[in-house]
């Protein structure tokens, strides 16, 4: 019989003493995460660069087993045809998987048929206890495989429960998560999830993927296991109460006795887009292994919006093939599951809002085990809706309209970009270029009314130091990191080019900036159109100053301050602990930590253009974080962007709580100590 696997987590007690000592300080342990996540890849890689071989050959491992039919669909209305032919109408049970409830659950309603979820919850909707188990700094071979029970081949049991009770009169249709080329099925449930689906269906058909094919039976059980263990701090987040269906398979009777049961296992391969998918440039998205985990990490997901990470690259298929698809490298056969190409696609109606959820905060990047850049995607699409269509928010509009006739993204303003200069003694190049340093100054800190004072606080510590800085004053224009996140990259290379001719016209060699969006721009985006320049962040160059003697801190009144980390400055730069040893250094100062902190930082909801945008759906992202902040009891939230100090004060006078931190930049807590 075709061997179906179940791989079973073990019991949460389990789980958390198998924890406990594995973080027990002293124990070494190897491979690490980094060894595991590079294992994966291997075996994503593998699977992407040889998907015919591998169909070809679990087409002939399968023709050993007679009592499976596979059958191959292009797309979700091809797989659903393919299912009424093998059961006809009725009632159908469905698993917990991203290929069914995602892909052909649309179809499968629109059709008529009646769906039954058969999933119980696996434990409470949101239960952080979970989080002990999952959250583990390493995993070895050994507790790969000791957080699972062994494997149960639920054919076997099938055949069992058959031959004593018959069947019920509805189809099994159930996910698969992996499937070896010599003919394995793996599944990752528990048994009380899905054992009355596999036992009592009068049909079973298994729908796999085409990428969720790989070499090997090893392969297979190492890349299941790796879904569920990278997976499942996201799993909770899907989790709630049982849905009220019009029934049930503990009401259906055993009717169907066990000599009118077919015996046949049907294997449905579903195509879906993927193998165009595969010969674009966003061959990558194919990588995933569906656990899940960007969903967890994503702030537009978690505040209750569209966006959904996982779900991208199927949902726009239509535009990542468009915008990605190189036809040079179409030439040659495409085995078995090339029917595709071409054909239209009948799948999940695509809401493009979705792209305008996304921050960039790029925790989804951070967290995929195989490395899938989601926030890239995004960034592409959106540039496909804005330059090819023209199709985007009204606020979109009107901000790049902003930058286009104004150089800057802030309409209304009454400030100009030299306003915060007075009595500072700042000049600009045009006026003296013989300075020690540019300080680039960025749109938000000199024209936005709150964010200005980073830039009176950054001034007089260039006062206080005794650097010579100048700016450009009204010759700065947007850096266009804007414009590129929200999609127009025909503008923000004008911005970049314009911007590098003016620093070097005035030979520009050093640069500091308190806008993490602009410094990553100039330092990581400028070179690829001629500009290198030595970039600093001012928390870079504020540490600098107080360890070579330049500043000075006095000793004020006690203060407990939480730190939020910037995403363009931590998560883009790795610059996540120069702010807390500036902190640290100052004497009246107590540094707390937020639960959601450096790598794993949660977004202020300011970054990919939503400075600009409205947020109307779900939670609002800033306030969110900002009650993170609240609950760690600290009089002062500190910020290194100017993006986040606007995020934040928006969302505390939101809120609008007795008892809640000040909000500042460490430019500001700095100046106003520094002597």
């Amino acid at each position: 019989m075709l061997p179906v696997l179940l791989m079973e987590p073990v019991s949460y007690s389990k789980r958390r003493r198998y924890s406990e000592i594995l973080m027990e300080p002293k124990r070494r342990l190897q491979p690490t995460l980094e060894d595991v996540k590079q294992r994966l890849k291997e075996i994503r890689n593998y699977s992407l660069a040889h998907l015919d071989e591998l169909v070809s050959q679990l087409t002939a491992s399968l023709a050993a087993y007679p009592e499976v039919e596979i059958a191959f669909a292009q797309d979700a209305r091809q797989a659903v045809e393919t299912i009424r032919g093998i059961a006809g109408g009725g009632k159908i049970a469905i698993n917990k998987s991203a290929v069914i409830g995602s892909e052909l659950m649309p179809t499968l309603v629109a059709s008529g048929y009646n769906v039954i979820e058969s999933y119980y919850d696996e434990f409470e909707p949101f239960d952080n206890r979970s989080s002990e188990y999952w959250q583990l700094p390493v995993m070895t071979f050994e507790s790969r495989f000791q957080s699972f029970e062994r494997p149960v081949d639920l054919t076997v049991l099938r055949s069992g429960s058959i031959q004593k009770n018959g069947t019920k009169d509805f189809l099994g249709l159930l996910g698969v998560n992996a499937i070896s080329a010599q003919g394995t099925v793996l599944m990752l449930q528990h048994m009380h999830n899905i054992s009355k689906v596999f036992e009592q269906a009068r049909e079973l058909i298994l729908v796999a993927s085409l990428d969720k094919i790989v070499k090997s039976l090893d392969d297979a059980i190492f890349q299941t296991k790796c879904m569920a263990i990278f997976g499942s701090e996201a799993l909770p987040l899907t989790l709630g109460g049982k849905a009220k269906q019009e029934s049930s398979i503990d009401e259906l009777p055993f009717k169907i006795p066990p000599e009118q049961t077919p015996s046949k296992i049907h294997l449905v391969l579903l195509d879906n887009g993927r193998s165009q998918i595969l010969r674009s440039t966003y061959k990558e998205l194919l990588a995933c292994i569906d656990c899940q985990a960007c969903n967890g990490a994503c702030p537009a997901y978690l505040s209750d919006k569209p966006l959904t990470p996982s779900e991208l690259p199927l949902k726009f298929r239509r535009d990542l093939l468009e915008i990605g698809t190189d036809l040079s490298e179409l030439g040659g056969d495409i085995e078995i599951h090339s029917a595709a190409l071409g054909t239209p696609f009948i799948s999940v109606e695509a809401e493009k809002d979705e792209i305008w959820d996304c921050t960039a905060c790029g925790n989804c990047n951070e967290v995929c085990p195989v490395g899938v850049k989601h926030a890239d995607t995004i960034e592409a699409l959106r540039g496909r809706m804005v330059m090819e269509k023209a199709v985007m928010p009204s606020t979109v509009s009107r901000t790049l309209r902003s930058i286009e006739d104004r150089g800057h993204p802030w309409r209304g303003t009454t400030l100009t970009r030299t306003d915060w200069t007075h009595g500072l003694d700042i000049k600009t190049l045009a006026e003296d270029s013989n300075i020690d340093i540019l300080y680039w100054v960025g749109c938000t800190e000199a024209l936005e009314s709150r964010s200005v004072n980073i830039a009176k606080a950054m001034g007089k510590l260039f006062k206080l130091a005794g650097i010579r800085a100048g700016i450009l004053g009204i010759e700065e224009s947007c850096c266009g990191e804007p414009a590129r996140r929200l999609g127009n990259e025909y503008l923000f290379r004008i911005q970049a080019g314009r911007n590098i001719e003016r620093m070097k016209s005035y030979n520009v060699k050093k640069i500091v900036t308190a806008c993490p969006h602009c410094y990553n721009t100039i330092k990581n985006e400028y070179p690829d159109y001629g500009g290198e320049f030595e970039v600093i962040d001012h928390t870079q160059f504020i540490a600098n100053l107080l360890n070579e003697g330049k500043l000075r801190i006095r000793e004020g009144e006690r203060r407990v301050v939480t730190y939020h980390d910037s995403c363009c400055l931590g998560r883009y730069n790795g610059i996540y602990e120069l702010p807390r040893q500036i902190l640290n250094n100052m004497v009246d100062v107590t540094v707390v930590e937020m639960k959601l902190n450096r790598e794993r930082g949660f977004c202020c909801g300011g970054g990919g253009g939503h400075m600009w945008l409205e947020e109307n759906l779900g939670r609002r992202i800033g306030e969110m974080r900002f009650e993170q902040a609240i609950d760690t009891g600290a009089q002062i939230l500190a910020t290194a962007c100017p993006f986040c100090l606007q995020m934040f004060d928006d969302a505390k006078k939101a809120k609008a709580v007795d008892v809640s931190p000040k909000v500042m930049d460490i430019a500001e807590l700095i100046a106003e100590s520094a002597i």
